[in-house]
Formats: structure tokens, sequence, C-alpha cells
């Protein structure tokens, strides 16, 4: 078991995408602070997640890694990059670097930062493995990945910590920006988008569904995504039969998500970083899910609900479909609006 009693006081968590991903690891970084309040925490993500992670009040300092920025670099840059990297991960001191990625990249970090100790799952991919000096935990798969990065942590004999997130939302104001921020409640989030074409639920659900918030709660309804799906909003505005929803696709920035989500009363959306950002802020949250793994990489907690048909073919994984992605759509707007109502009233969803 590892000491940290002793002289390992600043620790790097290296967890540098997704946003979803991101949000599972933070409860490490918890139970840690939690037995160890004194220790200096680290933390290592794409440059676009900083000012997420710049939320929780128990990292001392978030280190932007630009991960699309490199790809444009030419040689020279990228050495000289990484010369004024490696002197900044030296300058920390790192006793110890926790890997949640468990990739080549990331373990190739772990050994710039100089921590001693360097550790990760059981198995990793790329080789990743040879750069360790423990590798402790669950193996991939077993169970949810919160769990699973959790597990980690037995190296320090932490067990089965209770998991907690701490972002704060101050900034919750920033709503007040937004033209046309609906005063009447509830107010529900739709995100129709996704980086996957396999993920999206079918827009015509989408705007069935904002008719039946509206008829059941007279809901105020906002729509959120990236600038490239703002028409896909407009779409499902105009099939909801010009339902008046606020549609903000495209026109808000990720800095501004927690603001957004912490003031809506439930969250519907597909497989996605949002949704899992929600359940940490403690938004209920409801996830409709198709070829993706609800079991290992679903929204987590007592205020969410998954929503899945479990066909045989589920989670595929696939980001093409040759079945007519029937896991979603033959998952009506009624069931997910089932869950939705179980959320509402405080039941088990």
């Amino acid at each position: 078991m590892i000491d940290l009693d002793t002289s390992h006081k600043n620790i790097l968590i290296i967890k540098p995408s997704s946003l979803g991903d991101i949000i599972h690891g933070l409860p490490v970084l918890e139970a840690l602070y939690e037995r160890y309040p004194r220790h200096s925490y680290y933390w290592l993500a794409n440059d676009i997640y900083v000012d997420i992670l710049s939320l929780n009040p128990h990292i001392k300092k978030v280190i932007p890694f630009p991960r699309n920025d490199l790809k444009n670099f030419g040689v020279s840059r990228k050495i000289e990059w990484l010369r004024s990297f490696y002197d900044e991960m030296r300058s920390m001191e790192i006793d110890i670097a926790i890997d949640l990625q468990g990739l080549m990249r990331s373990a190739f970090i772990s050994m710039l930062s100089g921590a001693r100790i360097r550790l990760s799952y059981p198995v990793t991919r790329e080789f990743s493995r040879f750069f360790y000096t423990h590798r402790v935990g669950f193996n991939r798969g077993e169970c949810h990945a919160i769990e699973e990065n959790l597990s980690v942590l037995q190296a320090f004999g932490i067990n089965n910590p209770a998991i907690k997130y701490s972002l704060n939302t101050d900034d919750s104001r920033l709503v007040d920006k937004f033209n046309g921020w609906p005063t009447q409640r509830p107010v529900f989030a739709l995100q129709p988008g996704g980086q996957w074409e396999t993920k999206r639920w079918p827009h015509k659900h989408f705007s069935r569904l904002a008719r039946l918030l509206h008829a059941q709660y007279n809901a105020s309804i906002i729509l959120i995504g990236s600038p490239d799906e703002y028409l896909l909003g407009e779409r499902i505005i105009q099939e909801a039969g010009g339902l008046d929803m606020l549609n903000l696709m495209g026109k808000t920035m990720i800095y501004q998500l927690p603001a957004i989500l912490s003031n809506v009363d439930i969250i519907i959306a597909n497989d996605s970083g949002p949704l899992h950002l929600a359940v940490a802020l403690g938004t209920k949250a409801v996830g409709i899910y198709g070829p993706t793994d609800s079991f290992r990489t679903g929204i987590y907690g007592d205020k969410a609900a998954q929503v899945t048909l479990n066909l045989p073919c589920q989670p595929c994984m696939k980001r093409k479909c040759k079945k007519g992605l029937i896991c979603l759509q033959k998952l009506s707007p009624e069931v997910v609006m089932e869950s939705i109502k179980r959320l509402m009233d405080g039941s088990d969803a």
C-alpha cells in the first residue's frame, strides 16, 4: 500500500477527455481530498475542458493539453512545446501520477511529470503498462467507469469511497445573458445532437417529446448543442408545431454549461458529456442510449434515469448501423416520458 501520509504531497490526475469521462474521474479526486485535504492536486486535461475543471475548488492547477493544436504543429514547434511542457511539469514536483486514461500518450505524460510513483488500471492499452510502477483496481468492463476509476485508490488503502463531486456554480447568473431565458418552471433542457450519428435519437421523437412535456407540465424548453446543430434545433421547433422553445444550440460556450444545467429541472439528452455534468451538479437527467454501453458509461446516481430498449444487438458500439438504428427508432417518446415523470415525482427512475 502506498502511504500518502509521508512525503507524497503533490498528486497529478491524468484524464484528458472526454467531458463525460472527466466527470467520471472527479470522484477519485474527491475521495483523495477527503482523506488528505492538505495535499496539492493537479489535473491534466485537454484545453477545452479547463474551464469546467476550474470549477472544482480542490484542484490547485488544471494543466491544459493542446491536443488539437498539436496536430497542426510542425516538428520544430512540437519540440519547442514539449520542452516547455516538460519544464512546467517538473516545476510542480509531482510525487504521484494517477493515469485514468490508460493509453500510451497519457502514460508518457505520467513519465514526463517526474513522478516516482505512476499508477493505472491492471489492464491498459497501447503498451502503456510499461510506464507504470503500480497497476491496481478492477479490470476494465467489469463495472461502471466511476467504480473502475475509484478502484485505483485501493493502492492507497481507500476502498469503496462515496461518490462525490465538487463543482462551484456561483456563476449561475450567466443565464441572464441569454435573451429569452424562461421564467416559467419547470424548465427542461433537450440535447438532440451527438458526436456519433448512431447516438442520435430521431429529431421527430424530440419534437414529440417537447409537445408531451408542454402538455403535461406547461413546461419551458431549451435546446442545447454545438454550433453545427443549430438548424437541427430549428427543425425540432418547427416539427413541434412552432412550440415556443429557446434554441441555444451553437450559442453557448462549454464554460457556460454548468450555469445552464444548474438552472434547469431535468436534461433529456442522447449519450453525451452534458448528461454526466448535470448529474455532478445535482440536476436530474434522463439519458437515451442506443449503441453505447449504459452499464459501463451510463449516467449514474439517484437523480439519473437511463432509457434503452436492451435489444440483443445492444450495445454494439458502432458508428454505423445496418439495422436501421432500431434501438433508437423504436424507442418511443412516451417511454422516455415515463422516466421523466418518475424523476419529477421523486420516485425511482
